[in-house]
């Protein structure tokens, strides 16, 4: 029985070696052989076919099947374009990429990029519902479509360039609009000091006058508590209209102070 045993783990241990081996050193065509590009032309995509299979075998999502196939399906029509413009240029035929027959796959570059210090590109698919994005190599895009990359390279420039320009357009504006506030500020506080000594003037100027007609005020009380003197009472009485008669035997009155508005 234990000879029975080791003979099973050694049998699924094989296999298990096998698996690895083609899985490491597949029996099979590079993917722009000849061969593959004759079978992928005879044989279409099938994609309801294996999102099926893939259901049934892997218990998948439609999308999941999407995710992992649909970036090989792009690259492998963007390697047929490759190898279509390779062919021609092969026999002195170059036309552009607009007159090529088959159509390009790639709508523009969005970003250059490194996997795994490989030198790549992220593009924007069209035409695959499902697929917006993914990764491909800098010399299959190259050689597939070289006006992709130089539309990329012109536009990369050309926003470097703004942005150069973008900061030395802005210094002269914001200088001028700070030294207009400057200017701005300080006639604003010379306003305020013009106005601050106006007032000030002003209220020194009303101070002084309450200040004499209290004295003439006080003046005029004097010579009335005196009795014997008739000329000083005739005289308080013909100016009572203009002066404010205070006795100085009743308490003092409330000081009358004059408000100045100020700016």
């Amino acid at each position: 029985m234990l000879a029975a045993g080791n003979d099973n783990n050694s049998e699924r241990k094989n296999e298990c070696l096998r698996v690895i081996d083609a899985y490491l050193k597949p029996k099979c065509h590079p993917a722009d052989s000849d061969a593959v590009c004759r079978v992928l032309s005879q044989h279409p995509f099938q994609r309801l076919k294996l999102q099926r299979k893939c259901a049934y075998f892997f218990e998948w999502p439609p999308e999941k099947t999407d995710e992992y196939t649909l970036p090989k399906i792009a690259e492998r029509d963007l390697r047929r374009l490759a190898n279509l413009r390779s062919t021609s240029s092969e026999l002195g035929v170059d036309p552009p990429l607009q007159n090529v027959p088959v159509k390009c796959p790639v709508s523009r570059v969005v970003k250059q990029r490194k996997v795994q210090g490989t030198e790549c590109f992220e593009v924007l698919w069209e035409g695959y519902d499902g697929l917006q994005t993914s990764i491909v190599p800098a010399d299959l895009l190259e050689s597939a479509c070289p006006e992709k990359i130089a539309e990329f390279e012109e536009k990369t420039a050309l926003g470097r360039k703004q942005n150069q320009r973008k900061p030395a357009s802005k210094k002269p504006e914001n200088r001028l609009a700070m030294a207009k506030i400057d200017l701005k500020l300080q006639n604003l506080l010379l306003d305020i000091e013009s106005g601050s000594n106006t007032a000030c003037s002003t209220s020194f100027s009303s101070k002084a006058a309450i200040s004499e007609d209290r004295t003439t005020s006080t003046a005029v009380c004097l010579t009335k508590q005196d009795p014997h003197n008739a000329g000083c009472r005739a005289a308080l009485s013909a100016d009572t209209s203009q002066y404010e008669v205070i006795d100085l035997s009743s308490p003092s009155p409330v000081a009358q102070t004059h408000t100045v508005s100020r700016c």
